[in-house]
Parts: C-alpha cells; structure tokens; sequence
C-alpha cells in the first residue's frame, strides 16, 4: 500500500514537472495575448471570459506541453477559425493599420483627395 501511494505520488510530481517546463506559462499568456477571442471579437483569449477562449486556451497549453512552435500553433488557429482570429500580424502591424489595411488607406487618400478638389471647385466658382 505504501509503495503504490509512493509511486502515485512521484508519478503526480513527474507529470508536475513536465506541465511546468520553464517558460512554457509565459509562451501559453503570450500566444493567448496575440490571438483573438472569436465569441467577443473586441477581446484578446487571454482577456476573454467565454467557454471557447477557454476551450482555446487549454488547446494552446496542449500543443506547446506537445512540442510545438508558436508560429505552428497560430498556423493552426488560423487555419481552423480564419485569419482574423490573428490580433496581429506576422510583421507585428495590427490588421487595418495603415501599414496592412489598404481599404483604410485608399479610404482616407481617396477622401483627401476628394477634399482638396473639392476645395479647388469651390474656390474656382466663386472668382
């Protein structure tokens, strides 16, 4: 009897040990931080209280305690809910800045340029 509650309990502490690898807590807060809720879409998994981020969450602790990268598991993500389930992109830009939203973009351009020709005409009838 006391040899199995031995064993038991230096099977617990292994398993312990092996969840708990050094760094693994923060890559799991960080990939949650980086990745998008798709119940609430205004909240990052990490911030969101819904049983799907959760659900993702304890998907995230799964595949790094597996082994894998976090670019083969924001792959996977993407994969299965959509790129916009990405809070950032790859290059670090958010998605809709200027840098990646060319609507955004060509959205304020295009009203600039509206603006100033309209300016133009304006200035031009009333000579």
């Amino acid at each position: 009897m006391t040899q199995r509650w031995l064993l038991g309990l230096a099977l617990v502490s292994a398993m312990r040990l092996a969840l708990a690898a050094p760094g693994l807590e923060e890559r799991e807060a960080m990939l949650a931080a980086s990745l998008r809720c798709m119940v609430c879409q205004n909240q990052t998994l990490a911030e969101s209280n819904a049983p799907l981020a959760a659900d993702m969450r304890r998907q995230i602790r799964e595949q790094l305690a597996g082994g894998r990268s976090e670019a083969q598991i924001r792959d996977y993500f993407e994969e299965r809910y959509g790129p916009s389930c990405a809070t950032t992109h790859p290059s670090g830009l958010r998605p809709g800045s200027c840098g990646l939203g060319r609507s955004r973009c060509s959205c304020w351009v295009s009203s600039s340029w509206r603006a100033s020709f309209g300016a133009a005409n304006v200035r031009r009838r009333l000579r």
